[in-house]
């Protein structure tokens, strides 16, 4: 599941610098989801995981807004051809990596609640982890 949100993380990247053309303030946005979703495949860290779901989400709501605001307005798409191509990428985008993000947020929970470790640098346990599994036993 790593190698799939490598190629995530490689996309996206092409993505934002295709939304810094169109609009920069998305496209510095998109680079910090990129970080996010890097610092989730290299920690395994599923919390972080939650964090890019819930920002590609908002995502592909600001797309839904600009495609019914095209709607709504009835404007031809003749004189924002590049930005329109962009959105349309960026809408099919949202909806692969929110959906391989969930698959990779279920494996990596397993594998944190498991305790299993990959590797020998481990890495793979939550902030606190310990602490709250500490607080869990004292209420059983």
């Amino acid at each position: 599941m790593v190698a799939i949100l490598k190629y995530i993380c490689i996309a996206q990247v092409v993505l934002a610098i295709l939304e810094l053309f169109t609009n920069p303030f998305q496209g510095l946005y998109e680079l910090f989801a990129v970080f996010i979703l890097w610092q989730a495949y290299s920690t395994i860290s599923y919390c972080s995981l939650i964090i890019y779901i819930f920002f590609d989400i908002m995502n592909l709501i600001q797309d839904i807004l600009f495609f019914g605001n095209l709607w709504q307005n009835r404007q031809s798409v003749s004189g924002i051809m590049f930005p329109f191509i962009v959105m349309v990428l960026a809408t099919l985008f949202y909806l692969i990596a929110i959906y391989y993000a969930f698959l990779a947020y279920r494996e990596f929970k397993a594998i944190t609640l498991s305790g299993e470790v990959m590797g020998s640098g481990g890495g793979i346990t939550q902030p606190f982890a310990s602490s709250c599994k500490q607080i869990i036993r004292c209420f059983n």
